[in-house]
């Protein structure tokens, strides 16, 4: 299960509640996703081309844009699989953010020669 910092993960969830604020399926799958995402019921895998959404029943392959669940296949509809892999993508680079603007210790040794 990945341990998320807490105040992020749920300002990224709202954010993206909010961005969707025309869409209530869009909303009801990121709060699937996230719900899945915080119990460890949903895993995502980073993959080269795409992602791996592991939930309770299956494993998914998720695209840019598509998804192999049955919701996705035949009806076309947000799925809970296609809002967790890009929660995880805006919670990366939330945390990639926060990394680079952190000051850095550096610390020299000298030596006399």
């Amino acid at each position: 299960m990945m341990n998320f910092n807490t105040r992020q993960f749920t300002e990224i969830i709202e954010k993206a509640i909010l961005l969707s604020a025309d869409s209530k399926r869009w909303q009801k799958a990121i709060e699937r996703a996230a719900d899945g995402l915080r119990s460890g019921n949903i895993v995502v895998t980073e993959l080269a081309s795409g992602a791996l959404v592991t939930t309770e029943n299956a494993s998914y392959r998720v695209m840019t844009g598509s998804c192999e669940c049955p919701a996705y296949q035949y009806k076309h509809q947000p799925c809970k699989h296609r809002a967790a892999r890009r929660l995880i993508a805006l919670y990366n680079a939330a945390l990639i953010e926060v990394e680079e603007t952190q000051p850095v210790e550096t610390r020299t040794i000298e030596y006399d020669h």
